[in-house]
C-alpha cells in the first residue's frame, strides 16, 4: 500500500472516530437516563417506523397501510409521508429490542452520517478538508438541528437537515461540472424524507439560479441541461411514492395536518442570534464562527461573501422583524412555520463558519492551531452539554413516567410525557391517543372516529399480518352489509374474504369498509391492501435514472 493510500485511510479513521464521538455528545444525557420524553409528533414517528418494521419483519418492504400501529385501522400515514430515509431506524428497532436504547442508537446514527455528509459536500466546495471538518461539527452541534429531535421530535426535518449540504454540492457539481448525479440523489433523498423540506429546497434552488443568471446573464445552455437531468431524473425516482399520493390526494377527502402560516411564536431577529437555550436559534458556536466571518471579510472570495449574504437573509425571513402577517393568505402558508428557513441558514453558516475557522488556521504553526482548535472545540461540547444538562433537568422536572393515556391529548410538537424500556412501544398500541394517530385519515372517517376509536365496533379479536388485518366479526343479525373499522381509502384495492370466501365491499356511513355479509353468527373476515400492477410499474421507473449513473461510474473505473 503507497504512503498516500495510508495517509487517507489515516485521515478517513480520524473523521470516522471525530463523527462517532460528536454524534453521541447531544443525546448522551439523555440517554443515562433510561427515558425517552416523547409527545405527539414523536409517537406520530415511533407508529410509522414501527409499521416498516413489522411489514419488514413480514418480508413485505412497499408498506402500504397502517394494520399494526396507528390504531391499526388501515391509515395510510405512509404514503402521504415518505419513509424511505427511516430505514436506518426500522432496521435498528429489528436487531435493538429495548426501544430506548434502539431510539437513541437511531439518533446516534442519523448524527454521525449528518457529519459523515456536511464533512464530505464542505471538503468538497471549499477544497479544504478543515472547512469541511469545521463545517461539519457546526452543523452538527447547531441548536436548531437538535432542538428539531430532543425539542420537538420533528424526525423528518431533523434527517432532511443532515441532507441539505450534499444538496449545496450537487448543485455546485451541477453548473461547474455538468455532473446532475450528486443534486440528483441529494434532492431525491430530501424528497422522500420531508415534502416541506423538499418543497424549500426546490424553491430556494430555483431562486438561486434566477438570481445567478440575472447576476450573470451569460446564458450557459450545458447547466440549464444538467439541472434539467436532475429534475427529470428524481421526478422519475419519486414517482413511486408521488403517483400513489396524488392518486389518494385526488380520489379521496384527507385530514391533514392544519395549512396555515403560524408567525406567532417567531423570534425576534436578535434573539436568534443571541438566545443560547435550548430552542430554535443558532447556538454559541456557530454565531462566533460566522462573527470571525465577518471580522476576515477581506480574505473571502465574492461567492463566499454571497453564500453568507444569503444564510443572513434566511435567518431575517425566519425571525419576527419579517412581515409575516401579511403572507397569511398566500402559497406560503402551505409552509406552517416560517422558522423552517432557519434549517437552511444554518447549514449555509455552518459552511461559512468553518470556511472563517480554516482561515483563522491557515498558515498558522502547530501549536497554535491545536491549541486555537482546542479552545474551539471546548466552547462547542460545552455549550452543547450544559444546554442539554438545562433541557434534561426541566422535563426531569415537569414530564412524569406514564404507561398510558385515557383522555386525548390537545396536539403539540412538545413532550407530554416520560416513557422507558417497558411503556416506550405502549406508544404504538393505542395506549396513548394523540393526534398522531389521525393524521391522513379521510374526512369522512375523521368525522366519525369515535366508530373507529371504539373498543366494541363489530370486533371480537384482530390477528395481525403482512398488509392483512384478520379479525372476527360479531354478526349476530340477518343483515346484509356491516361497516367494519377498516377506513376505506378510494384508489387503494382491497381483498376482503369472510371464512375464506370473497366478499364485496363499499365505502360506509362512517367512512369504513362496508362488507358484505348474508347470514348471522361469527365469521372470520380478513382485508388485504395493494395498488396493484402500477405498483410493480413505479418500482422499475424509479430505478431508471440508476442506469446511466452506473453507466457512467463504470466507464470512469475502466478508464
Amino acid at each position: 500500500m503507497s504512503h498516500l493510500k495510508k495517509q487517507k485511510l489515516y485521515h478517513g479513521g480520524i473523521v470516522l472516530l471525530l463523527s462517532i464521538v460528536v454524534g453521541l455528545v447531544p443525546i448522551l444525557q439523555l440517554w443515562r437516563t433510561g427515558l425517552v420524553y416523547s409527545g405527539s409528533d414523536l409517537q406520530f414517528h415511533v407508529n410509522r417506523i414501527d409499521e416498516v418494521a413489522n411489514s419488514f419483519s413480514h418480508g413485505q418492504f412497499f408498506n402500504i397501510l397502517s394494520f399494526t400501529t396507528s390504531n391499526q385501522l388501515g391509515s395510510s400515514v405512509n404514503m402521504f409521508y415518505p419513509y424511505v430515509t427511516l430505514i436506518p431506524a426500522v432496521i435498528i428497532k429489528l436487531i435493538i429490542h429495548n426501544p430506548v436504547n434502539a431510539f437513541y442508537i437511531s439518533v446516534w446514527i442519523y448524527n454521525v452520517s449528518t457529519f459523515l455528509i456536511a464533512y464530505l459536500s464542505f471538503k468538497n466546495l471549499s477544497k479544504s478538508s478543515t472547512t469541511g471538518i469545521w463545517g461539519a461539527l457546526l452543523l452538527s452541534m447547531s441548536m436548531y438541528r437538535l432542538f428539531s429531535l430532543l425539542g420537538t421530535s420533528a424526525f423528518g426535518e431533523f434527517i432532511a437537515i443532515g441532507l441539505l449540504p450534499l444538496v449545496g454540492w450537487g448543485y455546485n457539481r451541477a453548473i461547474i461540472e455538468h455532473k446532475w448525479g450528486t443534486l440528483y440523489v441529494a434532492v431525491t433523498l430530501i424528497a422522500y424524507t420531508h415534502l416541506l423540506s423538499f418543497c424549500i429546497t426546490v424553491s430556494l434552488l430555483v431562486v438561486i439560479t434566477l438570481v445567478r443568471w440575472l447576476l450573470n446573464p451569460r446564458f450557459s445552455f450545458a447547466e440549464l441541461l444538467t439541472l434539467i437531468k436532475a429534475g427529470v431524473a428524481m421526478a422519475l425516482s419519486w414517482s413511486t411514492f408521488l403517483i400513489p399520493y396524488l392518486i389518494l390526494t385526488k380520489n379521496n377527502h384527507i385530514e391533514t395536518p392544519y395549512s396555515t402560516l403560524v408567525f406567532q411564536s417567531l423570534k425576534p431577529f436578535n434573539a436568534l442570534l443571541f438566545d443560547y437555550h435550548f430552542s430554535r436559534d443558532l447556538g454559541l458556536i456557530l454565531v462566533i464562527a460566522n462573527i470571525l466571518f465577518i471580522v476576515l471579510w477581506k480574505k473571502f472570495s465574492s461567492v463566499d461573501k454571497l453564500i453568507f449574504g444569503g444564510g443572513c437573509l434566511l435567518v431575517f425571513l425566519s425571525s419576527a422583524a419579517f412581515p409575516w402577517p401579511a403572507y397569511t393568505e398566500t402559497f406560503f402558508k402551505s409552509m406552517q412555520f416560517p422558522y423552517r428557513f432557519l434549517a437552511f441558514a444554518v447549514v449555509i453558516l455552518s459552511y461559512t463558519g468553518g470556511l472563517a475557522i480554516a482561515q483563522l488556521l491557515t498558515g498558522k504553526q502547530v501549536i497554535y492551531r491545536i491549541t486555537t482548535s482546542m479552545i474551539l472545540l471546548f466552547i462547542t461540547v460545552s455549550a452543547t452539554f450544559a444546554t442539554i444538562n438545562t433541557y434534561k433537568a426541566s422535563v426531569l422536572d415537569h414530564y412524569q413516567l406514564v404507561e398510558k393515556t385515557q383522555d386525548r391529548l390537545t396536539y403539540s410538537p412538545f413532550a407530554h410525557y416520560a416513557v422507558n424500556e417497558e411503556t416506550f412501544d405502549n406508544q404504538t398500541k393505542n395506549a396513548f391517543i394523540t393526534y398522531g394517530g389521525l393524521d391522513y385519515w379521510t374526512r369522512k372517517a375523521s368525522d366519525h372516529r369515535e366508530f373507529f376509536l371504539s373498543d366494541d365496533v363489530h370486533l371480537q379479536k384482530k390477528y395481525l399480518g403482512n398488509r392483512t388485518i384478520q379479525f372476527t366479526l360479531l354478526n349476530t343479525q340477518n343483515r346484509k352489509n356491516v361497516e367494519i373499522p377498516i377506513i376505506y381509502y378510494s384508489g387503494i384495492k382491497y381483498s376482503v374474504k369472510g371464512d375464506n370466501k370473497p366478499l364485496a365491499y363499499k365505502s360506509g356511513k362512517n367512512g369504513g369498509l362496508l362488507v358484505h355479509s348474508k347470514e348471522a353468527g361469527v365469521h372470520r373476515i380478513t382485508v388485504t391492501s395493494h395498488i396493484g400492477w402500477l405498483e410493480s410499474l413505479l418500482r422499475l421507473t424509479a430505478l431508471l435514472p440508476m442506469i446511466p449513473l452506473a453507466l457512467s461510474k463504470w466507464r470512469h473505473v475502466s478508464q
